[in-house]
């Protein structure tokens, strides 16, 4: 889940659901339908746009307040998983869980509501941590026990 201190609502994913809930005070206010599977969600302060990764559909679901306002294609389409988001300086940063092959994997790079790039890994992407004391983005892999640094 995350918080959006614009207009103080929580976003909550619920995978079952397709759908992600939206909070105010106590209450669900409304629930917004995105693809399928959503695993991670995440807010971009810069812009104010919550991100939705849909690991079923290989999409990115872009919510402005209580509405769906674009569907980002990650990775390069068919066999991207995505199941990690991190935004770090108004870029969000898709770990593609299913993108690894031939040794490299995919980290997608979002800026607004269009993939701006895709960045080649040494590895399995599944996790992504960012570091502002260096300015490094750790990408954690799914079971070969390495880590790569962007």
């Amino acid at each position: 889940m995350v918080y959006d201190p614009n207009n103080g609502y929580v976003y909550v994913v619920d995978s079952a659901s397709n759908q992600v809930s939206v909070i105010s005070s106590s209450k669900v206010i409304c629930t917004i339908t995105v693809c399928s599977d959503p695993t991670a969600i995440a807010f971009d302060k810069e812009n104010g746009l919550i991100y939705v990764a849909n690991t079923l559909s290989n999409t990115i679901s872009v919510i402005n307040n209580t509405k769906v306002i674009a569907t980002v294609t990650v990775g390069g389409g068919i066999g991207y998983s995505p199941v990690a988001l991190l935004c770090v300086n108004g870029l969000i940063y898709v770990a593609n869980l299913n993108s690894y092959k031939a040794g490299v994997g995919i980290v997608s790079v979002i800026n607004g509501t269009k993939v701006i790039c895709n960045i080649q890994v040494e590895c399995h992407p599944v996790c992504l941590t960012y570091d502002p004391s260096n300015g490094y983005i750790y990408v954690s892999d799914n079971g070969f026990a390495s880590v790569s640094v962007i």
